[in-house]
């Protein structure tokens, strides 16, 4: 009854067992058989895993593609708040308008800062 059962895992193992069979020291019975042609052996390792590296290769640049590909979404546009110097998002509810031009602000309270006293703030030019 165990022989069978270890059969049936055998053969449901067998379609990826060639992937890993370099790798695991203590391989099934079947793929313990001495190969008939040594150099034919070494040309399949081989081959396996130049396979299995290129495989690996082109996950790695697919997944780095695609974590670039999130990235690239457009990024709202800052300005320097004139209290405190940060760069901030342009915010219309953090906003200020004097002399014509709009300042933004990190806060309600740099804003009313900047209400009471633009002058102090603002370098004219």
């Amino acid at each position: 009854m165990a022989s069978s059962r270890a059969k049936s895992v055998c053969d449901v193992w067998s379609p990826f067992m060639w992937l890993f069979e370099p790798f695991v020291e203590n391989r099934l019975p079947r793929f313990n058989q001495k190969p008939k042609n040594a150099a034919l052996d070494k040309t399949l390792m081989k081959n396996r895993r130049r396979l299995l590296i290129t495989f690996v290769v082109l996950l790695a640049f697919s997944m780095l593609a695609l974590g670039q590909a999130k990235k690239s979404h457009t990024r709202p546009e800052k300005a320097r708040d004139p209290v405190c110097g940060i760069m901030v998002e342009k915010d219309p509810q953090l906003a200020a308008e004097y002399k014509g031009k709009t300042y933004y602000f990190c806060s309600k309270a740099d804003r009313e800062k900047f209400k009471q006293n633009p002058q102090k703030y603002v370098k004219d030019k």
